[in-house]
């Protein structure tokens, strides 16, 4: 199956930890979408959801990854399908080939303008941008989003430790990219 992340699960060590075997690809720009940090997470803080505006100069940069289909389940549960996102289903032209992957998108009832996210959570999210060499603007456009302390501390030390850990891994590999095909 291919998966479009664009938020938190950008990063393979993120998504490796949570469903097991994963495999960067490469990425892809979502022409007249964009990225927020709008949907209410179970929470309380802003996650990350894809918004279609249909402007011409509006673009979401997303990783392609292939999963295993058993392993979206647990990715399901971890997205919390069901409770705020619903699956989407995107038909891209993927070095040359046309492709079908899902993603999550919010669900009405969870969009919210004035949620900011955790600071963590952020960090996360443009950990991942970093790790798959997006360009500056528009990752940038992120880098000053206003962000709220999370007050669950056993949350906190465990992202900060998962913040460590791509850190160090972002110091000492590339984007593992598959050379050729799907």
């Amino acid at each position: 199956m291919h998966y479009l992340a664009y938020g938190s699960n950008l990063h393979p060590l993120r998504l490796q930890r949570r469903i097991g075997d994963c495999r960067l690809l490469g990425t892809v720009e979502l022409a007249r979408w964009d990225l927020r940090f709008h949907k209410r997470g179970q929470d309380g803080s802003g996650k990350c959801n894809l918004l279609f505006t249909g402007a011409p100069g509006d673009k979401a940069c997303c990783a392609l990854y292939r999963i295993a289909p058993e392993m979206k389940k647990t990715l399901d549960f971890f997205e919390g399908l069901g409770k705020g996102y619903e699956t989407g289903t995107f038909h891209l032209e993927f070095k040359g080939q046309p492709i079908e992957a899902f993603t999550y998108l919010a669900m009405d009832g969870y969009v919210n303008a004035s949620l900011r996210p955790f600071d963590w959570y952020l960090e996360l999210v443009l950990l991942g941008m970093e790790y798959c060499a997006f360009q500056s603007d528009y990752t940038e456009r992120f880098a000053g989003i206003e962000t709220i302390a999370d007050h669950d501390l056993v949350r906190v030390k465990e992202h900060r430790k998962l913040l460590q850990q791509i850190k160090e891994f972002n110091k000492n590999s590339s984007p593992n990219l598959l050379p050729d095909g799907l």
